[in-house]
């Protein structure tokens, strides 16, 4: 059953962002509270703010493990709950957006960095028609802010939705988020691929909604080993998806033939095969780095290693994923083993020319 959709994790897998920076994105949030509460007649100290932001903090953290999600308006009025209850409950409405647009905005002043191949995987995807979409859960920022990075970095035209947790009530891993997204797409979860960096959130998610699974483990949040067995496949960045693509369509142009690398078995088509799936992920997903499998080194694989002396050879022969093993095994099996010209005998002594030795 061929793909036909993609969605794709917005954090540890398109753009990155240091375990510091929700320290350094508080500091600006409390100043401009700070600030704007002052404007409207109330004077809160630096501390109480504080104090106010950690246990808003807590609230989310409740509401985040039942896998529920809440809009940044919650989030401005736990922070001001926890200093003035009733003034929570009675915020102006100019004065409530001027608390979310200054607790939404401080990671467009410093933004996260993005995948460097990104870009150029993603448009390479949109030109072979996939449809893209970004599943992703939020923290403090919101989804609307994270649009504006996407569009600032050049890649929100890539996708045709974005699904963002504080939009839509429901947190990763719950499969909801991702039907909802599939749903919005028009596509099919058995024809659709999750790329994320979680084991949990992103490829337990995804599995529980149907979906093929490709995780991109993220370096700075190492993931345990066993939680990306139940993935199909195991890349190191997003830019692997196109250097895959860019390999098949070489061999393609030599021949048509399929190329011995795990990834293009998942995008390239044909993702219902699971003779396939078990060929390039020996052992239930074993979970492997693709350092092994990277396109400069894939092989292809022909119906036969010497078709003009070998012309009976069944095509597909090859079941290995070792090319060599391959070869060896497609000798027993149809007995081609290369002859060997037996060695020239010398002539009896009695039939010798005079005077060789």
């Amino acid at each position: 059953m061929t793909v036909r959709a993609i969605t794709i994790d917005f954090w540890g897998t398109l753009l990155f962002d240091s375990p510091a920076s929700d320290n350094r994105y508080k500091t600006r949030r409390m100043k401009d509270f700070e600030t704007i509460l002052a404007g409207a007649g109330v004077r809160v100290s630096a501390s109480a703010l504080d104090r106010a932001y950690e246990a808003s903090g807590s609230y989310l953290g409740r509401i985040w493990a039942r896998h529920r999600d809440v809009g940044v308006e919650d989030h401005v009025r736990a922070i001001v709950g926890a200093i003035d209850g009733d003034l929570a409950a009675r915020l102006p409405a100019d004065l409530l957006a001027a608390l979310v647009d200054a607790y939404a905005r401080p990671i467009l002043a410093v933004p996260p960095t993005v995948d460097d191949g990104a870009s150029k995987a993603l448009r390479t995807l949109c030109g072979l028609g996939y449809t893209l979409a970004v599943v992703s859960n939020t923290m403090r920022t919101p989804g609307a802010t994270l649009r504006r990075l996407l569009e600032q970095y050049g890649l929100l035209a890539c996708f045709a939705h974005t699904v963002f947790s504080d939009e839509t009530g429901v947190r990763k891993p719950d499969p909801a988020i991702f039907l909802g997204a599939l749903r919005a797409l028009g596509a099919d979860p058995a024809r659709a691929i999750h790329v994320g960096d979680d084991a949990i959130l992103d490829v337990e998610g995804a599995r529980a909604a149907g979906m093929r699974v490709i995780a991109i483990p993220n370096s700075a949040y190492p993931p345990e080993l066993e939680g990306l067995r139940a993935a199909d496949v195991t890349l190191d960045s997003i830019a692997e998806l196109d250097q895959a693509h860019d390999r098949r369509r070489q061999l393609a142009k030599r021949g048509g033939i399929r190329i011995a690398f795990r990834l293009p078995g998942i995008i390239g088509g044909d993702v219902g095969n699971d003779r396939l799936f078990k060929r390039f992920t020996s052992g239930a997903g074993s979970g492997r780095r693709a350092d092994r499998y990277r396109p400069q080194t894939a092989r292809a694989a022909p119906t036969c290693w010497r078709p003009s002396r070998r012309p009976n050879c069944r095509p597909g022969c090859s079941s290995s994923n070792s090319w060599q093993r391959r070869r060896r095994r497609h000798r027993n099996a149809h007995h081609h083993r290369r002859r060997r010209t037996p060695a020239r005998r010398r002539a009896p002594a009695s039939n010798r020319a005079p005077g060789s030795s």
